[in-house]
């Protein structure tokens, strides 16, 4: 994945199993996710890494870090249609039960077509 975007998000469906795994186990009661949220304190941190990355890191022609941009990608979309609501679980579930989130963005090391194919070869003045 070259960017944080719905495709990535839709990828992400175990978080929402585990979000229906922590509810069955702690509570009955189909909303018993909001007392679930005990667990999190046995969650690990939630690390995004984004290869190849290509967009500017900017929001609203301001620069932001890559942390900044994971959480404007956690951001809810409003709405309540069953699409927009899909869309948001795995965004709600990550922001739930990972309080403590970092992401990393890594740039193509060239953007010349021959050095990528011959990576493994070139010094690293090259790039």
């Amino acid at each position: 994945m070259n960017t944080i975007n719905h495709q990535a998000l839709e990828q992400l469906h175990y978080v929402t199993e585990l979000t229906e795994l922590i509810r069955a186990k702690s509570s009955p009661n189909p909303h018993g996710i909001k007392n679930s949220t005990e667990f999190v304190s046995f969650f690990p941190d939630f690390v995004w890494t984004v290869r190849d990355f290509m967009l500017e890191l900017k929001l609203n022609g301001e620069d932001i870090t890559s942390d900044e941009y994971l959480e404007n990608a956690l951001k809810l979309i409003p709405g309540n249609n069953p699409r927009i609501q899909a869309s948001n679980s795995a965004r709600e579930c990550i922001r739930r039960f990972f309080p403590n989130r970092k992401c990393f963005v890594f740039e193509w090391p060239t953007h010349d077509i021959e050095l990528i194919k011959q990576l493994e070869t070139i010094s690293e003045d090259q790039l």
